[in-house]
């Protein structure tokens, strides 16, 4: 559609003739009839006159026409280059948008498979360590294996001993995320606890998984976002697009 027409077409729409648009824009018909049939291109005061006449924006009566394409020669009217230059600006920052949106995607979805093969942030080797019990004041740390060679060689002070340590036994397992040496000392209530390191033990965090798979999508949705960028938005922006050769 070029200009002409779309002037021709608002003057339709609107029910009026040439001498009552002409006399709305304040020019002659004759010039009227030039400007729709693209014999002529109005100044940019005429331009204005017919915006007013219509009371519609530059981008409603230009809407068509950059559907299908802009004819170049337009421009050297200043409203229809102005508005050109914004569209122009608006699709460029939409693009930028577009891309960071991408790349922050990517840079996430990258974040999300390295959580998930490193294991760092949700380990899945455990290191076990066990307490028998509570150690009182005074009692040396391994007082629940040293104990025997701590009592009495008579059987009866051995007996009572065995009796009361098994009746102190409160085992305790800690599974931690990290090695914390061979043994360690813990204060609690009544005493402290003597931990003992047993074995690491593999458990299975889920999250990991689903880190694992919410990379995999988000990285996927980046890339393809990139790969399509130029046909979403190239249109846009592109003066092979928008200008009519």
């Amino acid at each position: 559609m070029t200009l002409g027409h779309r002037i021709k077409q608002l003057r339709q729409e609107f029910e009026l003739s040439q001498p009552e648009l002409a006399d709305k824009i304040g020019i002659e018909q004759s010039y009227l009839s030039k400007l729709e049939n693209d014999k002529a291109l109005p100044s940019k005061d005429i331009f204005a006159g017919i915006l007013t006449a219509f009371d519609i924006s530059t981008g409603q009566l230009l809407q068509p026409l950059m559907a299908e394409g802009l004819d170049a020669k337009l421009l050297q009217i200043g409203q229809i280059e102005q508005y050109y230059q914004q569209c122009k600006r608006s699709g460029m920052n939409q693009v930028k948008r577009y891309v960071i949106t991408c790349i922050a995607l990517i840079a996430v979805g990258c974040g999300c498979l390295y959580v998930n093969f490193s294991k760092g942030v949700f380990p899945e080797t455990m290191y076990e360590y066990m307490s028998e019990g509570i150690v009182l004041a005074g009692e040396p740390e391994d007082v629940f294996v040293a104990w025997r060679r701590l009592t009495e060689d008579s059987r009866d002070a051995f007996e009572q001993k065995q009796r009361e340590m098994i009746a102190r036994e409160s085992v305790d397992i800690l599974l931690l995320p990290a090695y914390a040496g061979k043994k360690f000392l813990t204060p609690v209530s009544g005493g402290s606890r003597f931990y003992r390191f047993q074995e690491p033990v593999v458990v299975t965090r889920p999250v990991n998984g689903l880190f694992g798979m919410g990379g995999v999508v988000l990285f996927i949705m980046g890339i393809l976002g990139l790969l399509f960028e130029r046909k979403l938005f190239n249109p846009a922006v592109s003066d092979r697009q928008v200008l009519s050769r």
